[in-house]
């Protein structure tokens, strides 16, 4: 099917309305991108406070986390040179007792040739020191449990509750740097944005020719950029006009 004279010019009219207001469209104005910035550097206090809020938030956070950490530190070395002070006044004594009879009861029997009294002397202390053994093995766990139970759990129950408000303390951090992180590529993305938008202004106040000969370059451009842009007035005269 063969297209009409008249049919191919309506063709190539609409073809060339198209063209051209796909190409208005494309360039931008003054206004349009005053605009533009207008509209991003509004983002740009919220973006910041929500920066500094986060920060700020954070370091409190840390604080926090900190006391936390150092008062179980603190708690942690007392118990140690409490169980230390344990062994060292209860236990030692206990098995320094033991030993010192084992050892004369084993110097006095073992690998000698005794007589009937002396070596039934000797049978009666090693089974009293057998029971003796017995004794402390069992003593000495029993001690140190009921110890731990009246010193140590009240610690670690303190412990236990720093530790899930220790847990909480780090969602809560990795959540707030979530949203600084967001906000900050916002900022980022804003900003060489307004500084694009600016190397635009620049670009069509530079390309465009001024609507009279009494500009100098640079008084141009300062009238192109002002106008729609500083909000000055369209009325008022270039500033080469008396």
């Amino acid at each position: 099917m063969k297209l009409t004279i008249f049919a191919a010019i309506v063709l190539a009219i609409a073809v060339s309305a198209a063209q051209a207001q796909s190409t208005t469209a494309a360039t931008p104005t003054i206004a349009g991108l005053s605009t533009t910035f207008d509209s991003l550097a509004t983002e740009l206090p919220r973006l910041n406070d929500t920066m500094a809020r986060m920060t700020v938030e954070n370091e409190k956070l840390m604080k926090e986390y900190k006391v936390y950490k150092d008062d179980q530190t603190q708690k942690l070395a007392w118990i140690a040179a409490q169980v230390a002070e344990q062994e060292r006044t209860v236990k030692k004594p206990m098995e320094d007792a033991f030993n010192k009879k084992n050892d004369e009861i084993k110097a006095r029997c073992e690998g000698k040739t005794l007589d009937k009294g002396p070596y039934q002397r000797c049978m009666d202390d090693i089974a009293a020191i057998e029971q003796e053994r017995a004794y402390i093995n069992k003593q000495w766990p029993a001690y140190a449990q009921a110890w731990n139970d009246k010193n140590v759990a009240p610690i670690n129950a303190v412990i236990l509750k720093q530790n899930a408000r220790i847990a909480q303390i780090d969602a809560e951090i990795k959540a707030n740097f979530e949203v600084f992180t967001i906000a900050q590529d916002r900022s980022i993305l804003v900003r060489n944005r307004i500084k694009g938008i600016l190397n635009e202004i620049q670009m069509y106040c530079a390309n465009k020719p001024a609507p009279g000969t009494g500009f100098t370059y640079n008084e141009w451009v300062k009238y192109c950029t002002n106008v729609d842009w500083d909000g000055a007035s369209k009325k008022l005269p270039p500033l080469w006009k008396p």
